[in-house]
C-alpha cells in the first residue's frame, strides 16, 4: 500500500487462495481504495493496455509442445508454472 498514491486505487483482477493483508491506516489516511473484479471494466482494461504500451510491458509466455499438454494443464492447476507471481 506504500506504493499507492493518496486517493489511488488498487484493482485486483481474479482471486487468489491466500489472504490479502492490508493496513487500514494506509487506506483511511490516504483515502485509498481497493477494488475487486473478475475482469476489469472496458475503461480500466483500456487504461491498463495503454499503460503497458507506454511502459513497454511485454508478456512472458512459457510454451510447451502439444504432447505435453496434460503436463502443462496439471502444472497450471497446481501453480507450478514459470512466471507465476505471488504477492
Amino acid at each position: 500500500m506504500d506504493g499507492l498514491a493518496p486517493r489511488g486505487r488498487l484493482l485486483l483482477l481474479g482471486a487468489g487462495k491466500e489472504r490479502l493483508p492490508l493496513s487500514t491506516g494506509h487506506l483511511v489516511v490516504g483515502e485509498r481504495r481497493v477494488l475487486g473484479a473478475i475482469t476489469g471494466s472496458p475503461y480500466e482494461n483500456e487504461k491498463t493496455l495503454g499503460f503497458s504500451v507506454l511502459a513497454g510491458v511485454r508478456s512472458m509466455i512459457e510454451t510447451l509442445p502439444l504432447e505435453k499438454a496434460n503436463d502443462a494443464y496439471r502444472r497450471m492447476k497446481s501453480g507450478d508454472v514459470k512466471f507465476f507471481v505471488r504477492f
